[in-house]
């Protein structure tokens, strides 16, 4: 594991942090201390002795920037054809030309190339490029004890054991996502992430009316619904999005829903809205930032 890549994990675990100290003052009515930041940070330094005994953040920091860069492989790329191979050696060349729907083969450990498409530029961030997989990756539960994206399992795995496996993970950039955590779509829950799985708010899935609080960008990509479609093993599979479902209240759906809390959102196997539940397998289709 690279030392920069762990400096990254450690900005997710203290922006998770200070979103739950924000959450306690609003649940208690209390202002934010201006202090509090050290108090994180103090944590943050504690992880990285663990990890890095004898050595602060700023040492890591000082290492980081003496390591060589490395030299750049010329090899010969047709653009405009819209598939590009992409490694270390040529992302920052690649990277300026990209378009939105163009194909891109990243190389994973464990999972060997994935097939990513472009959703969309400078949304996520400026001079960002939002990466998709073109299919499900691999199927995951959503898993853990809420319906909370944040506190989900497929969360931590994302963040803590697939993006390692990219030859690029250096390369990933941390990004500010937001999620609709309650049946109701009244409380908007961020966190910061490496990879992720998409809002049906990201993929199109409707038009979310009545709804004031959105949950990040629409992407282009999506503009077509045949996009939504994805599959697993060549078969059509439902996949799973960060979001809740929003069930109507008169319904005894809903009611069932809500007192149980074990159900959030997937794109069926038509490019449809539906309800998943939590402790249930299904596709893994994933976003990451270049």
């Amino acid at each position: 594991q690279s030392i920069h890549m762990a400096q990254k994990q450690l900005g997710l675990a203290k922006a998770d942090k200070l979103a739950e100290f924000d959450k306690i003052c609003d649940e208690v009515h209390l202002p934010l201390v201006k202090g509090a930041g050290k108090d994180v940070d103090a944590i943050g330094e504690e992880v990285v002795e663990k990890f890095y005994p004898g050595k602060s953040g700023k040492k890591i920091q000082d290492k980081i920037e003496r390591q060589p860069k490395a030299k750049p492989v010329k090899k010969e790329y047709k653009f405009g054809d819209g598939i590009y191979d992409i490694t270390l050696d040529n992302i920052e060349s690649i990277k300026p030309k990209l378009q939105v729907g163009d194909v891109i083969n990243l190389h994973h450990s464990t999972y060997g190339v994935i097939p990513f498409e472009v959703a969309g530029k400078n949304i996520d961030g400026a001079n960002l490029v939002t990466l998709i997989s073109k299919d499900c990756v691999t199927t995951k539960k959503f898993g853990g004890n809420s319906i909370v994206y944040r506190e989900s399992e497929i969360r931590n795995w994302l963040n803590e054991v697939f993006v390692m496996g990219f030859d690029i993970a250096d390369s990933i950039e941390p990004v500010e996502k937001k999620t609709l955590s309650d049946y109701d779509h009244a409380r908007l829950v961020k966190s910061t992430e490496l990879c992720w799985i998409p809002s049906r708010h990201e993929v199109m899935i409707d038009e979310m009316s009545g709804d004031d609080l959105v949950e990040n960008n629409r992407y282009p990509l999506f503009s077509e619904s045949k996009s939504r479609i994805k599959k697993h093993n060549g078969l059509a599979e439902s996949y799973l999005l960060r979001s809740t479902i929003k069930a109507d209240k008169s319904s005894k759906t809903y009611e069932n829903l809500y007192s149980k809390s074990n159900y959030v959102a997937r794109v069926n196997k038509n490019g449809q809205l539906q309800p998943a539940g939590i402790t249930r397998e299904y596709g893994v289709v994933v976003g990451l930032c270049i």
